[in-house]
């Protein structure tokens, strides 16, 4: 890893002599299919709740690399505390959303359970929920050559202690030729730069966002590509996880 880090910061240097474009497709051919792990890693990430008052989600990590948790310091629609674990080989096999902190008693989550194939794709992903009620719901993923979730298919198998198996509605994603995400609703307003969720193999699966680039243009962009925040007028769409896009991204970069 650290011989690997200080050929990439070398590359990095170049980067001053030579066109972000060039540099990009150096990063690239290092880190294909959107992986760009341990090059950049979130660091926090900002939300304006409204005109007077921003929230700070900040991101952890184990010694491996891995993300490990994102911990929010203000309370908000959605989720506010998300967890990941890993078995040995680094595989995510478990992610948990709550609303409050773990464990508390009227605490809201989903928490998510996943089975990996012989291929080691996650084909499998059990979900427990508690919002206003509570469920289980068993998800089937199936992927394009790219290593992409493109379909879901699944039953809920609980809800409100009513064990009557109920399909759920499929769900499809859709990516043109450019590897962007397609909801039929949505403009073509994507930029040109690198997704930033694609910083580490976690957020694109939990999102179901396999994206190339991201969904509009950003206020900014680091040396990397990355965005480095967002409108504030866009800050409630396109996302659950993180209420939308964030206002501001702060990243880690080569350095770890």
């Amino acid at each position: 890893m650290k011989n690997t880090n200080t050929f990439v910061r070398y590359l990095v240097l170049l980067a001053g002599l030579t066109p972000l474009s060039s540099c990009q497709k150096i990063l690239d051919r290092l880190f294909p299919d959107n992986n760009h792990d341990h090059v950049c890693r979130i660091e926090t990430i900002k939300q304006k709740l409204s005109d007077t008052e921003t929230r700070t989600g900040t991101f952890y990590y184990n010694s491996y690399g891995d993300l490990d948790s994102v911990i929010y310091d203000i309370l908000a629609y959605g989720g506010n505390f998300f967890y990941y674990k890993y078995d040995e080989q680094h595989r995510l096999i478990r992610y948990e959303a709550h609303y409050d902190p773990p464990y508390e008693f009227y605490n809201y989550f989903h928490m998510h359970s996943y089975v990996y194939s012989a291929e080691g794709r996650i084909i499998i992903d059990t979900a427990w929920i508690r919002e206003a009620g509570s469920a289980t719901k068993v998800t089937y993923l199936e992927y394009d050559a790219a290593g992409r979730v493109i379909r879901e298919t699944g039953n809920w198998i609980e809800a409100e202690g009513d064990s009557t198996i109920q399909p759920l509605e499929p769900i499809t994603y859709n990516y043109d030729e450019r590897g962007n995400l397609r909801p039929p609703e949505s403009p073509d307003h994507y930029d040109d730069k690198i997704n930033f969720l694609s910083t580490r193999q976690a957020l694109l699966f939990t999102e179901r966002n396999f994206s190339k680039n991201n969904v509009i243009e950003a206020t900014g962009y680091n040396d990397f590509a990355l965005p480095t925040g967002f409108p504030p007028e866009a800050q409630f769409q396109n996302g659950i996880f993180l209420l939308g896009l964030p206002s501001e991204i702060t990243y880690d970069c080569l350095e770890w």
